[in-house]
């Protein structure tokens, strides 16, 4: 998992034209009244870096935010981008959300704090509306990765952490730890889905609405239920009716080895 996060981070100063966003020049963020409105707070030295093809699809009085607080945080943008009434927060130390290019985040919360906490969304990404916290606070979990060409549906929330601790009794031992989430390509969240802290899904799979997913997902798998379990191997899935909608690298191969799983 590593080596896909150093990967991702050379990568994001790439995405786009990979300038540094003058916001003066794209958005007036003393004039909420702007028909694309976008407000951007930058304090402590966060830093938005990205391209100016931002389409925020806000109808007029309505806006999307940016906060980057603290030293060393960034927010990454790739091109074509589009959100509607999301929040995208970061804070703490050298923490960074990246979202990779032609990715539609609609009505959604994004919120990472912390010290080296991460979240990547890889290119072609859809969501339809929900919550992505990684705001774990033992140390032990930095990261929520989702893959490219992934289909979050509405009311989807991931979470590496509780926000609250749970012990055996007498204080000993922590039984809730914050734990990583890894989501491969082209993955479908049904809607009202629940991915929780430490799972891990492979390419490809589809996880069912309501379910309530804490494991692992393997590759071509559907699993549903509370919690999540498996209840069909080998399956492929498209955004349209039609079977050749399925981009040829995301389909089912007998051989397949899931390495970024």
């Amino acid at each position: 998992m590593h080596h896909m996060i150093d990967h991702a981070l050379k990568r994001a100063k790439h995405l786009g034209p990979s300038v540094e966003l003058d916001v003066g020049n794209c958005w007036d963020i003393e004039n909420p009244e702007l028909p694309n409105s976008l407000k951007i707070n930058r304090s402590g030295g966060g830093s938005l870096f990205g391209c100016a093809d931002i389409n925020p699809l806000l109808p007029p009085g309505k806006s999307a935010t940016m906060n980057i607080k603290g030293s060393g945080c960034s927010i990454f943008i790739g091109e074509n981008f589009k959100t509607r009434f999301s929040h995208f927060i970061v804070e703490g130390t050298d923490s960074t959300i990246i979202i990779g290019p032609n990715c539609r985040l609609l009505d959604v919360t994004i919120k990472v704090v912390g010290s080296g906490a991460i979240v990547i969304i890889g290119g072609g990404t859809t969501w339809e509306g929900g919550a992505m916290l990684n705001n774990a606070n033992d140390g032990t979990s930095k990261t929520i990765i989702v893959g490219n060409d992934c289909m979050l549906s509405s009311d989807v929330n991931l979470r590496t952490a509780d926000g609250h601790s749970m012990w055996q009794a007498g204080g000993q031992e922590r039984i809730d730890k914050s734990g990583d989430i890894v989501i491969g390509n082209h993955v479908w969240l049904g809607n009202g889905s629940r991915v929780a802290r430490g799972s891990r899904i492979g390419n490809g799979a589809v996880l069912g609405q309501r379910s309530f997913l804490s494991a692992t997902m393997e590759p071509f798998t559907a699993y549903a239920g509370v919690p999540a379990r498996k209840v069909r191997d080998r399956v492929e899935w498209s955004r349209t009716t039609s079977y050749d909608d399925i981009p040829e690298r995301y389909r089912w191969k007998e051989m397949d080895d899931c390495e970024n799983c």
